[in-house]
């Protein structure tokens, strides 16, 4: 699927580098970029125009590009905010990666700031799972999770929506969440 309403295309100029000018300013092979993300050794482009653009986040040759690495990373940020993650957990994260799905939805793409949404979302969830919302404390950790997660998170677009079946995890983690509990 490729990007090609107006409104989405105006989104993602405004928020992502065109692959192939970021390598010209920063001195890449554009050709040796695209035959590392074909053969799985960097991330894909975030967003494909259907003239064939390719956009990527801004930091993406700041991106992680070894998988020791990358899951060294992983666990280091979950063990320090004591998040769970198994083996398959990293494996599923590592492939979402590479796919550049992380790139639509963080600011800022890292293995620290995969972690952090996970456990966000996790916390998220729970809070809303058995909502308490005339006690103070649980809309003040709730507001708090709601804030840290709108932090870290893209505004997302149209084409965002679509492709994740209708609404993404701001619409449900986010923005549904301030309106209901108004935190």
């Amino acid at each position: 699927m490729t990007v090609s309403a107006q409104s989405d295309k105006t989104y993602v100029r405004a928020h992502f580098a065109d692959l192939a000018d970021l390598c010209g300013a920063l001195g890449f092979d554009l050709l040796t970029i695209r035959r590392e993300f074909r053969d799985g050794l960097r991330p894909r482009p975030s967003y494909v125009f259907d003239d064939g653009t390719e956009f990527v986040p801004h930091n993406y040759f700041e991106q992680e590009t070894q998988l020791e690495r990358f899951v060294a990373r992983l666990r280091t940020r979950a063990k320090v905010i004591g998040y769970t993650l198994s083996e398959g957990d990293c494996d599923e994260i590592w492939s979402d990666y590479l796919q550049g799905t992380y790139g639509i939805c963080l600011r800022h793409v890292s293995p620290e700031n995969i972690v952090e949404k996970g456990y966000l979302v996790d916390k998220i969830e729970t809070l809303i799972g058995a909502p308490r919302e005339h006690d103070p404390v649980w809309i003040g950790t709730l507001r708090k999770h709601v804030d840290a997660l709108d932090a870290l998170e893209r505004p997302f677009c149209d084409y965002d929506r679509q492709a994740a079946g209708g609404s993404v995890s701001r619409d449900r983690l986010v923005t549904a969440i301030r309106k209901t509990f108004n935190v």
